[in-house]
């Protein structure tokens, strides 16, 4: 009976063990698949914003959308600038000084010169992010600015809309064929509903 009270605490074990295993942060994308999602998402917002029959709901929704776009874009960035300033900070020391070549100062290794190729790589790397960031934003922006003049527009032309007057003969005149064609659906909705029930 011990043997397997240890048996299947063994696997109570490995499978709590594989569990844990198995809860590991998911790979991020890299950057340049980021950069081509954000610039999809924006063509797409921008081609729709281009079509004639954009309804005051879409309008809302593609603002929402370029604003969530713009909202990612803008932490990528950060986390880029922040990235940038912790790389120049650590490349800082490495920097032949002007009073290093003024003395004669020992030429600085091979390690410290690939340490210091590798940090402005980096850094390199860092900065032309936080361009490419900058530029999404400023499209971000152009397209939220241009959202909000359509969804104006669009409630300036719903305002201006001028339908018949209620008191206009033409509007009267249409009001009872609509009437009776509503009682005839009401009352034929009401006997299937007394045949069939609910």
């Amino acid at each position: 009976m011990r043997f397997f009270a240890r048996l299947a605490a063994l696997f109570l074990l490995l499978t709590a063990g594989a569990a844990v295993a198995q809860t590991v942060a998911p790979p991020q994308r890299p950057f340049s698949q980021l950069v081509n999602l954000w610039t999809r998402q924006l063509d797409r917002i921008a081609y729709r914003t281009e079509q004639p029959d954009l309804l005051p709901a879409e309008i809302d929704a593609l603002r929402e959308q370029a604003s969530d776009v713009r909202a990612a874009v803008a932490a990528a960035a950060q986390l880029a600038r922040n990235d940038l300033v912790d790389t120049r900070k650590l490349l800082a020391p490495l920097q032949p000084s002007d009073t290093d070549k003024s003395t004669t100062a020992p030429p600085d290794t091979d390690a410290v010169k690939a340490e210091r190729d590798r940090l402005t790589e980096q850094a390199t790397i860092s900065e032309s992010r936080v361009k490419q960031c900058e530029v999404i934003i400023v499209r971000a922006d152009q397209l939220l600015e241009k959202l909000v003049k359509l969804r104006s527009d669009v409630v300036l032309q719903t305002l201006l809309h001028r339908d018949p007057s209620p008191l206009s003969p033409k509007v009267w005149s249409s009001v009872g064929p609509q009437f009776v064609a509503a009682i005839e659906s009401l009352s034929a909705a009401m006997a299937e509903w007394s045949r069939t029930g609910l």
